[in-house]
């Protein structure tokens, strides 16, 4: 007992050899305990989705000599297939958003929200490393993207994570919250390097020495040449609430240099390798910086139950029924001719000519028999199509959804728009557990540019869309914890396709759902499609001028950067106007912000006058108006 708790609390090591020496022997500990048999697993999931031997977990194939046949209906293929299009067709945006914050906060949210946003899109997490890891999330235990700062180029580093070299506790993982985690993995020699100074000559010797290995012999590809090293990566997370505003439980001080006073914190992440240790650093967040997609928790332990483990009795069923089929086929599906010898007939003149005349000393019903033996019996037909309804029961999706059949009965758009909305209630787990690995992105995200920002004060993040780039200090927009909620915007809200998007919004646009803005513009942002734009221009363009000024009239901005002008909306810029006086009157804000905002109103006020047309004079005596007076009398 002693022994394993020694191992298990190498984060109290006193010293970096007892810290290396403890280390390592807890993550090799888990390592042989987990990674052989879940490793197994894996490849029995990457054979049964690809149907052969063509590649495995290694990287390697084999011969096309060496491949099986593969199956002529792959369900889990199918399957995994199925559930990867659909999670990844929606683009999962976190939202930063304020509790009744001043237009300061806002601003900055807003900062924060589109700077998160690129960085995503730089990372792939909108492309392929996003798909990668919501088709792992399927085919495997878990589908993980992992981050880290690379200090040494100050920016984010995100990759894909194979879920069977990452290890936590079994006893600490029973309720799917573990303490602590190790993840082992290979490493490029000149890669690893290249994450640290390459003027500290003792950590570049020491990556030097370290032995090239793998984490299992079968890894090893015939002729490969590849320098690679295995590290680990120990986390522990805090046991106590850590203020994170403090750069003291970064191991800085208040300058953002590294410090040896103690953090006041047990959370720690040590990367190290055979020869030593790398680096040793507090790690004070409550989270392990991979954020996954498990769309079928297991109920008791850390992981998801994959595709391939729900369907592989399905599968393994289907392949062997398909092979009798074959045999069968192949050895009595063939027709046969009898002909009886005292007919005397000469089996040459039997040919595939068009005719043929051929004599026979009996009658010929009597001379030859054709027998076309029923070949593959009908139940065996029968049973592989009862296996895939029951497999596609089990798995909540339908022949619609797999094979893209419609269904005979439903001939209408709104009747297959039910039908799917149907189906996704099936699935809300799984789409839950994507919105969760998206929001656990930006939540790492953010915590990486301000950990960033702690060693480099004057670091940058660019943002925007093609119309318009900016340039902000993270500093100048990053928010405390306390000042905003990272939530997520639902993926099911409106239909995927723009004909019924545009649809369903112009039925809530007529039932008066939406707020009390124009309804053109609500009705465009609820689009979200780009292709509106080229047909109509820029309508979203004026609420968006409007609500810059008056953000910038509440910071005190020059006048000139505010004043309304006659090409805006001069009723909406009221409107905006009134309901921000309202606001910043509720809060209690500034004074002096408030009267800005009043004068941008009363401006707005006489250019909307300036601009209407003169009012009609009133009709002269007797009810004829002075230009009916003035008009000479008719003939």
């Amino acid at each position: 007992m002693a022994a394993n708790d020694n191992a298990s609390s190498w984060y109290r090591a006193e010293n970096d050899n007892e810290l290396h020496a403890e280390a390592l022997g807890f993550a090799e500990a888990l390592r042989n305990r987990q990674f052989f048999e879940r490793r197994e697993r894996a490849e029995a999931a990457l054979y049964l989705y690809a149907g052969s031997r063509r590649v495995s977990l290694s990287g390697g194939s084999g011969s096309w000599d060496d491949w099986d046949d593969p199956p002529y209906f792959n369900l889990i293929q199918t399957a995994v297939d199925f559930f990867t299009s659909m999670m990844v067709r929606n683009r999962i945006r976190p939202y930063f958003l304020t509790e009744r914050g001043d237009a300061d906060l806002q601003k900055r949210a807003k900062g924060m929200q589109r700077a998160v946003e690129g960085m995503m899109r730089e990372l792939g997490l909108w492309d392929e490393l996003g798909m990668l890891r919501c088709q792992d999330g399927h085919l495997f235990e878990a589908g993980g993207v992992k981050y880290a700062c690379d200090f040494q180029n100050s920016r984010i580093v995100a990759s894909r994570v194979r879920p069977w070299e990452v290890f936590v506790p079994e006893r600490e993982a029973r309720l799917g919250s573990p303490r602590q985690l190790v993840h082992a993995q290979q490493v490029e020699r000149s890669v690893l390097a290249g994450m640290f100074d390459p003027d500290d000559d003792e950590l570049q010797a020491l990556i030097a020495d370290a032995p090239s290995e793998d984490l299992d012999p079968r890894e090893v590809v015939r002729g490969d040449r590849s320098d690679m090293v295995l590290t680990y990566e120990n986390f522990h997370l805090p046991s106590t609430r850590v203020d994170l505003s403090d750069p003291k439980v970064f191991g800085l001080d208040d300058n953002g240099e590294p410090t040896d006073e103690d953090p006041g914190h047990d959370g720690r992440r040590v990367l190290l390798i055979r020869p030593g240790l790398l680096a040793v650093q507090p790690w004070p967040y409550d989270y392990f910086p991979i954020a996954w997609y498990k769309p079928r928790r297991d109920p008791i332990g850390y992981w998801s139950r994959s595709v391939p483990e729900t369907l592989a009795g399905a599968q393994l069923e289907l392949m062997e029924i398909a092979q009798k089929i074959q045999a069968i086929m192949r050895r009595h599906a063939v027709p046969h001719l009898l002909i009886w010898e005292n007919a005397k007939i000469n089996t040459q003149q039997i040919t595939n000519d068009h005719a043929a005349i051929i004599k026979t000393r009996v009658p010929p019903s009597q001379a030859a028999y054709y027998m076309v033996p029923q070949s593959v019996p009908a139940e065996l037909f029968q049973r592989e199509s009862q296996i895939i309804a029951w497999a596609e029961k089990q798995l909540g999706v339908s022949e619609m959804s797999l094979a893209g059949v419609k269904p005979p009965s439903i001939e209408h758009a709104p009747g297959m728009e039910h039908l799917s909305e149907m189906e996704a209630i099936r699935h809300t787990a799984a789409y839950h557990a994507l919105e969760r690995a998206h929001l656990e992105d930006g939540r790492i995200i953010v915590d990486m540019l301000s950990e960033l920002a702690k060693r480099n004060t004057d670091m940058e993040v660019v943002f925007g869309e093609s119309r318009e780039l900016e340039r902000l200090k993270w500093k100048d927009i990053n928010l405390e914890r306390d000042e905003f909620h990272l939530k997520i915007w639902p993926t099911n809200y409106f239909a995927q396709s723009p004909t019924a998007k545009f649809r369903q919004v112009k039925e809530m646009v007529q039932a008066g759902l939406f707020s009390p803005t124009p309804e053109a513009r609500t009705a465009l942002r609820a689009l979200d499609y780009p292709d509106v734009e080229s047909l109509t221009g820029d309508p979203v363009a004026e609420e968006e001028a409007i609500e810059k000024c008056l953000a910038l009239a509440i910071e005190g901005a020059p006048d000139e950067r505010w004043i309304p002008t006659p090409y805006m909306d001069l009723a909406l810029a009221k409107q905006k106007a009134q309901e921000r006086i309202n606001r910043l009157e509720a809060d209690g804000q500034n004074p002096d912000a408030i009267d800005r905002v009043q004068r941008f109103w009363e401006l707005a006020d006489e250019l909307e006058k300036q601009a209407a047309p003169p009012a009609a004079a009133p009709p002269a005596a007797g009810g004829l108006s002075p230009t009916q007076l003035a008009a000479p009398a008719a003939a």
